[in-house]
């Protein structure tokens, strides 16, 4: 696919829109994340579990999701730029979410899911629609739509299975792990398997084959289907996330050293494997499957948001951000994973390692800014320009 480039006489924010949404995104995290830092400082007696996990995965992501597709989709289908109201729908949904959490409203919480929903399918949807020849799109690309089909109907089961009672708890829990769990995973092997190939070896991916789009089609449904074997096997429904994961990652290439020896890229490609790492552990390991599936979420999901971005940055504003720095955040990050994992591992130490994990993942946030400071400072127009 061609990327189409974006007139200069649209305003800057709506050309770029990750120059607002990314960083709110990293807000997100903070309100996510801070809260274990203080009770394993000891200024809070308050555990946050629900609280942290909405707001990682349905505010935090999702920030750094929507400035990804709103600066993806109109450069890969000639749609025009986001709208204001979109970009700030996308922002107002983040933190309604997240304050909603916070005050553990999580009924109405999800409300802000399901309009963030419809607000980014309906952007890529429209943005789909433009394009003259649909055969060109990556056959990987079924994943997004499927993904935001799965988030509103997790959001739904949730609802639906805690209204009720006891009773209905199997069918919340389902909707709950394919919000967490699921959602995301199926954003990062969408976008990952033609995106990331692309980043590490410079070259476009080959046309899609009818069989390519067939073959992602029926992962991604099967992907979504395995949740529904949690309340029977949770060894069942994690190794069929693993297996499936690793073939479609795989089967893109994903397992090859790439040809550029950029950092970043190599980086994402690092991240998006922790993914069914963290899927495969959990299936053998399922008694710790909470500490397994944090493999995924922070080495996968986390890292990856971080390092995507930072080429988003870049790629744009054409101010890269210093490897060594980027290297650092990636340490910092990778380094949270063991210390999340024995929270779990080591209880009679879960202070000490809650702090440590905590610390290092907003450490990694700070050093991201840093990394990312030139790319995200906006351009001063000049008088001659501002007249024109």
């Amino acid at each position: 696919m061609q990327l189409n480039v974006i007139g200069s006489d649209v305003p800057l924010l709506r050309r770029e829109p990750w120059r607002v949404l990314f960083p709110a995104g990293v807000v997100m995290a903070w309100i996510g994340v801070l809260p274990w830092l203080l009770l394993a400082l000891g200024f809070t007696e308050e555990y946050r579990s629900i609280q942290h996990a909405m707001t990682q995965i349905q505010a935090f992501l999702a920030c750094f999701v929507a400035g990804f597709l709103f600066t993806f989709v109109p450069r890969r289908t000639g749609a025009p730029a986001p709208a204001y109201w979109e970009i700030a729908g996308a922002l107002v949904c983040a933190a309604g979410l997240a304050a909603a959490a916070w005050s553990e409203r999580w009924a109405f919480s999800q409300i802000f899911w399901l309009a963030w929903i419809a607000l980014v399918g309906r952007y890529v949807i429209a943005g789909a629609s433009r394009v003259p020849d649909r055969s060109i799109l990556p056959a990987s690309l079924v994943w997004i739509p499927l993904s935001l089909a799965a988030a509103a109907i997790g959001a739904v089961l949730t609802a639906a299975g805690a209204a009720q009672g006891v009773g209905g708890m199997w069918i919340h829990d389902i909707g709950r792990t394919m919000v967490l769990e699921g959602v995301t995973t199926g954003f990062v092997l969408g976008v990952g398997s033609f995106l990331l190939p692309v980043l590490l070896n410079g070259r476009p991916p080959a046309p899609p084959s009818t069989r390519m789009r067939a073959f992602h089609a029926i992962a991604a449904a099967a992907f979504f289907a395995s949740f529904a074997l949690g309340p029977w096997s949770l060894r069942a429904g994690f190794g069929v996330r693993a297996t499936l994961a690793i073939v479609v990652l795989v089967s893109a290439g994903l397992h090859r050293r790439g040809e550029a020896r950029a950092v970043v890229p190599a980086i994402a490609q690092a991240a998006v494997w922790c993914v069914p790492v963290g899927f495969a552990l959990a299936a053998v390991f399922p008694a710790w499957r909470k500490a397994a599936l944090h493999v995924g979420f922070i080495g996968g999901f986390g890292l990856l948001a971080f390092a995507v971005s930072a080429h988003v940055a870049g790629a744009h504003s054409g101010k890269l951000a210093r490897p060594r720095v980027v290297v650092l955040m990636a340490a910092l990050m990778l380094l949270a994973i063991p210390a999340r994992a024995l929270v779990d591992l080591d209880p009679e130490r879960f202070s000490l390692w809650l702090g440590i994990g905590a610390g290092l993942f907003l450490s990694a946030t700070i050093v991201w800014f840093a990394a990312l400071a030139p790319s995200l400072s906006w351009p001063i127009r000049s008088r001659t320009d501002s007249k024109r």
